[in-house]
């Protein structure tokens, strides 16, 4: 029924405000940043997987009190198997949990069905995309302020009660009361930063860690469609898989190689530095995606 957080993106641009990507707005680096574009940054992708992960591997137990102020498993209680165990026929507790808190940290809010028997909680659904949900706020027919999620799915949009669905807020509240602050959206300029230098690594290596270089002619070129065509002919003959082949220049032109350093324009450690800007985000500490003070 609804599209899982790892499936093909079935969006199109047609589709309502509220069912874009959240926080792929553009950013002062010129990078468009998104939900599922932060996470090709390893610094955002090792700050989730070490929460998540961590999250994961926590036993989710019940407990009641007893006498005396002590405690034991309410393994007896309808919800005990379905936070411990299973909460539906297609997920363990440790998998929802961590596709739950992967939606949470992503997007500052995590939603999952919750199913019933009656009156009874009989299990809680996959989590669904946060992208899918938008939550309002209605009068129900005595006046009363109720909280009601709209959910888009393959078969349109269904609405869910306050009842009927697990919300999960992350930290803060966003404008509308309801949802948590999307944390992508709100450091989507310290992550561009991040994304721009990453692309700009990719692109500087794409281009065999030479940014280019100059030909001197001793005279001119008798027209600019001259010009162009000696261009192209040079790359076609210099670039790709013909790079570092030799070089025949003709009319007295000369080559002359341009150099940029990464190093020397303290590249890397621009990076370095907006590692750590990601983990302060998440409050990861550094070592533990394996960026170094």
């Amino acid at each position: 029924m609804f599209w899982s957080l790892f499936a093909a993106d079935p969006r199109s641009p047609s589709d309502d405000f509220w069912y874009a990507d959240i926080g792929g707005g553009p950013t002062a680096s010129g990078q468009r940043v998104s939900a599922a574009r932060s996470l090709t940054l390893p610094a955002v992708y090792s700050c989730v997987r070490v929460i998540a992960d961590s999250l994961m591997t926590v036993p989710l137990i019940m407990y009641r009190r007893t006498g005396n102020d002590g405690k034991e498993r309410a393994t007896d209680h309808p919800l005990y198997s379905i936070l411990h165990d299973a909460p539906n026929n297609h997920q363990t507790s440790p998998e929802w949990r961590e596709i739950l808190q992967h939606n949470i940290l992503l997007n500052g809010n995590g939603y999952a069905p919750i199913r019933y028997s009656g009156t009874t909680i009989s299990g809680i659904g996959e989590p669904i995309h946060p992208d899918l949900v938008k939550p309002e706020r209605i009068l129900n027919s005595a006046g009363e302020e109720e909280i009601k999620f709209r959910v888009k799915t393959d078969h349109g949009d269904v609405i869910f009660t306050d009842a009927e669905m697990l919300h999960i807020r992350g930290p803060g509240v966003a404008a509308d009361g309801i949802s948590g602050m999307n944390p992508i959206s709100i450091e989507r300029e310290a992550i561009g930063v991040g994304l721009a230098a990453q692309e700009f690594t990719a692109r500087f290596f794409a281009n065999d860690a030479q940014p280019g270089g100059i030909i001197k002619h001793p005279t001119n070129f008798k027209s600019d469609e001259q010009k162009d065509a000696f261009r192209k002919s040079w790359q076609r003959a210099q670039g790709g898989a013909n790079w570092r082949k030799l070089a025949v220049l003709e009319y007295g032109m000369e080559y002359e190689q341009t150099e940029l350093k990464l190093v020397d324009a303290q590249f890397l450690e621009q990076r370095k530095y907006s590692n750590l800007d990601i983990a302060r985000i998440y409050r990861v500490p550094p070592h533990l995606i394996r960026s170094e003070e």
